[in-house]
């Protein structure tokens, strides 16, 4: 133990007299470990850690899937969750969820608020006790017992001012008064997003009038104890089977799939999570290479003073556990330091990813701090770090002879060089792969956003409006409405047109129908013509800028009081029909729901005549497979969820305030939501590749910086050590430019076996490992390729330019005197 103290504090006094040596070290490995901490940080929150629910190792979703219209996450009907909850076998408990919307008023202005209509044992299934008062009970799923509500702490903070007498009196929601039973807690979020749910309320129903279409209902379940996932799959995939058996008409294909809450979540993500990580790790081990080979030069000019102490008496083990304590010390400084570097980037990332938008947000990103498992992380990596980088100098001590050495001064031979040169080579085949990962995004995310969204997003402004079923509910108050509103705002100064559609593109929503072809034969189940269907006025395709293909647009005149009518866009029209002119065809939907919710319009239920084809626009994300849609006419199919979209002749955020003024006027009581331009959505769509991208770029950056830096110490050290070989050849009459191209040469062939090794690396992994992030381009695109290459190329040619200038200014004479 004396021994070890004594140590310790020889390694303090050295690492405090060699500071220049000790910062760059401990600067070197700060980068390196706290990159990977920071990264291991946002995973251990997000993928390690447990949803914030009771025992949620046992929550699970439960999902219908239907392989023939490609869908793995779908809800299932109200009836089909009964049917599932009374027949299993495997769950302790089942709830249905479905999100709702609400217009809330009273108290302060009119407002449109995000909520969930639940089955009463929800939040039981959760393990959430309310804040504040009571959860439901199971009589309020009767009809005429529903009229209770629980809010969220947020909504409570905000509106009501946390009103602790709230319990027990009534709001005004949807223009019906609803008691207050409960407050859930501050720290509720079902999603771990930004994405709030201020209003719930329990889903009343009588089971003998529920239909089997209305597939809108999120299941959750919590797994028996005893109960494997696999075997929950097959019991419920035998109960589906038993009721399309009982409901012939009903689709036999569909299915069942369980899967983990925390994994069904989480999942989207862990790739480009992987990705990252795996992008932190190579730059730390760029890093401790590096710091490898410091540590390997500087251990030759302390050959002399290894010497002397084993001379002494000092043994290689004593002399062994020297130089390892060194390296502890310096990887545990670069530990603490890498730490503070990673406890800073993960408490500005949260800000970071807001700023991204709704796309952006990574699930539970609020818990992403520097916890014991992160510390218990860094400090594994620190240590494995400082055992890597510490065998270089231990190398050297068991490989030179040290009586040999003292007898010279210090300047026996070096057996070093090989390992030198695998160090530059292994730098540069890490970095390559680095930055070819990197510019195979940027060429990536490039292609993704100069995509033609099929529409014009410039100087639109758009806003959401749901008129409440309760104030509107016949179709002809809903087109008068709107048509009322559209008149308004074109009225408006600086509003070039103005259109309307129910579900605008970029925002994530979905509707769908099934339909039939006149004169073609009934499919069979699971086989039906399928296609999006969104809800339109006439000017909605001349203010998006959506070309018209063939055929017309909608008129004023396309009413209820005449041939009902419908457009197709160009993906539609191919898919069926692909060797026939569409225009004049007849379809009818099958679209026998009475109600999906608060958004859903009163469609047709005659034959519609094609009357157009347009062309395709993106719906929900840049790099999609283009989706069926068809259109139809607001006037035919009253819609109360629709968005106008305004194209200005400035800035649209300038006429934010003026055109919600002139919406106020047509009825105070209305709220509107999402005014927001279209550039926003834009935006808000690439923030997640644009952030991956910077990201991945930066460590790119960082990996290229430490290569460079490693070939500027191989080659200096090499200049040194060759100081007698370079006078020689001096001396004998080499030129100035023959010793420059000798240490060039030498430098740039280590990189080029570097750039080889990696391309060979890269071309082998990268296909596996980031070819699902990449649109437009593939894992093995030309120009990322020589720009890779190129860029190393420079880097290198860099690095070692300098030392080599150095080395043709080295006086003959004095060389060969010195040596």
């Amino acid at each position: 133990m004396e021994t070890l103290w004594q140590d310790l504090r020889f390694s303090c006094r050295v690492l405090a007299k060699n500071r220049g040596f000790t910062t760059v070290v401990v600067l070197t490995l700060a980068l390196g470990i706290g990159g990977v901490s920071m990264m291991f940080g946002v995973i251990n929150a997000v993928l390690l850690r447990p949803l914030p629910f009771a025992d949620s190792s046992r929550l699970a979703f439960v999902w219908e899937v239907q392989p023939k219209r490609d869908l793995t996450r779908g809800g299932t009907t109200l009836a089909d969750f009964l049917d599932w909850r009374d027949r299993n076998q495997v769950f302790e408990d089942m709830a249905a969820w479905v999100a709702w919307s609400y217009n809330l008023t009273g108290q302060s202005e009119p407002e449109e608020t995000w909520g969930a209509r639940v089955s009463t044992n929800f939040f039981e299934l959760l393990r959430v006790k309310p804040a504040v008062g009571r959860t439901f009970i199971s009589q309020e799923e009767q009809p005429g017992h529903e009229q209770v509500v629980m809010l969220s702490y947020g909504l409570w903070q905000r509106r009501f001012e946390s009103d602790p007498t709230l319990i027990g009196k009534t709001i005004t929601v949807d223009d019906k008064k609803y008691v207050v039973v409960g407050i859930l807690p501050r720290d509720f979020s079902l999603w771990g997003t930004s994405q709030q749910f201020d209003l719930w309320m329990p889903l009343a129903f009588v089971r003998t009038q529920l239909v089997r279409d209305n597939h809108v209902f999120t299941v959750f379940a919590r797994l028996r104890r005893d109960v494997t996932l696999s075997e929950a799959n097959t019991q419920m995939n035998t109960i589906m089977q038993q009721l399309a058996v009982e409901y012939p008409t009903t689709d036999p294909d569909r299915r069942v799939s369980v899967v983990m809450m925390h994994a069904d979540r989480t999942g989207r993500l862990r790739p480009a999570l992987e990705l990252l990580l795996g992008g932190a790790g190579l730059v730390l081990l760029i890093a401790v290479v590096n710091v490898a080979n410091l540590q390997l030069s500087r251990a030759v000019t302390r050959v002399m003073e290894i010497s002397i102490r084993a001379s002494l008496g000092a043994g290689k083990l004593r002399l062994v556990q020297q130089l390892v304590i060194e390296s502890m010390l310096l990887a545990l400084l670069g530990g603490v330091a890498g730490l503070v570097l990673a406890a800073g980037g993960l408490r500005v990332l949260p800000a970071v990813l807001s700023a991204l938008g709704e796309s952006g947000e990574i699930p539970y990103s609020d818990r992403v701090t520097v916890d014991f498992t992160v510390l218990g992380f860094t400090v594994l990596v620190s240590v494995l770090a400082g055992g890597f980088f510490g065998l270089a100098p231990i190398f050297q001590v068991f490989s030179t002879n040290l009586t040999r050495a003292l007898k010279e001064g210090g300047t026996a031979s070096f057996r070093g060089r090989r390992f030198q040169r695998l160090v530059v080579i292994s730098e540069v085949s890490l970095s390559f792969i680095l930055l070819l990962s990197a510019l195979l995004l940027v060429r990536s995310f490039a292609k993704l956003i100069t995509q033609d969204p099929g529409f014009n997003p410039k100087g639109l402004l758009t806003l959401r409006v749901r008129l409440p079923v309760y104030r509107y509910h016949e179709g002809h108050q809903i087109t008068s409405f709107f048509q009322e509103a559209m008149d308004q705002v074109h009225a408006l100064p600086g509003v070039k047109s103005a259109g309307m559609i129910n579900l605008l593109p970029l925002t994530g929503w979905n509707a769908f129908s099934d339909f039939e072809i006149e004169g073609r034969a009934r499919e069979r189940p699971g086989e039906e013509f399928t296609a999006q269907f969104r809800i339109i006025d006439w000017n909605y395709f001349r203010t998006m800028e959506i070309p018209l293909l063939s055929g017309r647009e909608f008129t004023p005149g396309d009413s209820d009081l005449n041939q009902p009518v419908v457009l197709i866009n160009e993906t539609l029209a191919r898919r069926y029909w692909p060797n026939e002119d569409p225009l004049g065809k007849h379809i009818r939907l099958r679209f026998a729901v009475p109600t999906k919710g608060p958004w859903t319009p009163q469609l047709q239920r005659s034959w519609l005549m094609i009357a157009g084809v347009v062309g395709n626009a993106t719906e929900w994300r840049y790099g999609e497979k283009k989706v069926g849609i068809m259109y139809l006419p607001y006037l035919q199919n009253p819609s109360p969820f629709m968005t106008l979209v305004l194209r200005t002749a400035s800035d649209p955020t300038g006429m934010i305030s003026t055109v919600t003024h002139a919406m106020r006027t047509l009825d105070a009581d209305q709220p509107m939501t999402a005014v927001k331009s279209m550039d926003q959505y834009v935006e808000e769509l690439a923030s997640r590749p644009r952030f991956s991208t910077y990201l991945v770029g930066f460590l790119a950056m960082m990996a290229t910086g430490l290569a460079g830096i490693g070939i500027y110490g191989v080659m200096s050290y090499m200049v040194n050590r060759q100081n007698r070989e370079i006078g020689i050849r001096m001396a004998l009459g080499a030129q100035q430019v023959n010793v420059l191209r000798l240490i060039v040469g030498r430098a740039m062939s280590l990189a080029l076996m570097g750039i080889s090794l990696g391309l060979v690396i890269g071309l082998g992994l990268l296909p596996r490992v980031i070819a699902s992030f990449l649109y437009g381009v593939t894992s093995h695109d030309l120009v990322a390729l020589l720009g890779a290459t190129f860029l190393l190329v420079c880097v290198a040619f860099g690095a070692c330019y300098f030392p080599a200038r150095r080395a043709t200014r080295i006086d003959p004479v004095t060389a060969l005197r010195y040596e």
